[in-house]
C-alpha cells in the first residue's frame, strides 16, 4: 500500500536530516517510509526549497517531457536528480518518458 505524506511530514523529515544530522534511513524507518521517497524529498528540497515538497499536478506536455529527457541526457543526470530538478514527484515518471 502506497502511503501519502503531508507537506508537513515531508518537511519535518527533511529538516531532521539536514538540521539534526539524522540519516535518511533512520528518518525513513521512523516514519514508516522507504529510503527512496525520503531521498526524493531531500533532493527536491535541496533544489527548490519548501516549494519542492508540495504536491504537483502531474500533467505534462509532450514538449516538457522532451525537454526533461534532453536535459537529463545532456547533463548526465540520474533519473532521480532529473525528476528533482524539474519538480517531478517520482523518477519513475521520467523513466517511462525515457522508454
Amino acid at each position: 500500500m502506497k502511503r501519502k505524506y503531508s507537506f508537513e511530514n515531508r518537511l519535518s523529515a527533511v529538516k531532521r536530516i539536514l538540521l539534526e544530522d539524522e540519516s535518511i534511513s533512520s528518518v525513513a524507518r521512523s516514519i514508516g517510509a522507504g529510503f527512496t521517497p525520503v531521498k526524493r524529498w531531500l533532493n527536491r528540497y535541496e533544489l527548490h526549497g519548501e516549494e519542492g515538497l508540495k504536491e504537483s499536478k502531474g500533467i505534462y506536455t509532450r514538449e516538457f517531457k522532451l525537454d526533461v529527457i534532453k536535459y537529463m541526457l545532456k547533463n548526465g543526470l540520474p533519473l532521480m536528480r532529473a525528476a528533482a530538478h524539474f519538480g517531478i514527484p517520482s523518477e519513475t515518471t521520467v523513466s517511462k518518458w525515457l522508454k
